[in-house]
């Protein structure tokens, strides 16, 4: 085989695996709170879609819990769920937030497993420690 044509047929079959991975099509919109028997609430700020060679396509999700409580929250912990459209759950990472006082926030970073393409939903629940 002649050199040139080795680096055309590298050229096209790396434009062929990376199609549709490197950019997706679309930007999650960030979803509504949720919490569940918590002073504290958590609230996605946004979502960015990325991808690695090593890890594929992921969603980076960033956001802050606080509590609306009067008094101080010990080992709080959010879990936040990547859903499909269709209503399969894809990810789910847990977030430990440890103790938060009256009317403090932090601030979270997560990243979630995710495919080229798809749309999603974040779905965010704290839960007071034990």
């Amino acid at each position: 085989m002649r050199p040139g044509l080795i680096v055309l047929l590298i050229l096209v079959l790396s434009t062929v695996f990376l199609a549709g991975c490197s950019t997706p099509s679309y930007s999650a919109p960030p979803p509504a709170q949720t919490s569940s028997n918590s002073p504290v609430t958590a609230v996605i700020a946004g979502t960015d879609d990325e991808w690695s060679f090593s890890m594929g396509c992921y969603a980076v999700v960033t956001g802050y819990a606080y509590n609306t409580g009067s008094e101080g929250a010990d080992n709080e912990v959010i879990y936040l769920t990547l859903v499909y459209l269709d209503g399969t759950i894809r990810d789910t990472a847990p977030v430990y937030l440890g103790s938060i006082g009256p009317r403090e926030s932090r601030n979270f970073r997560v990243i979630l497993d995710t495919e080229c393409g798809e749309n999603y939903t974040i779905q965010a629940i704290s839960t007071p420690g034990a």
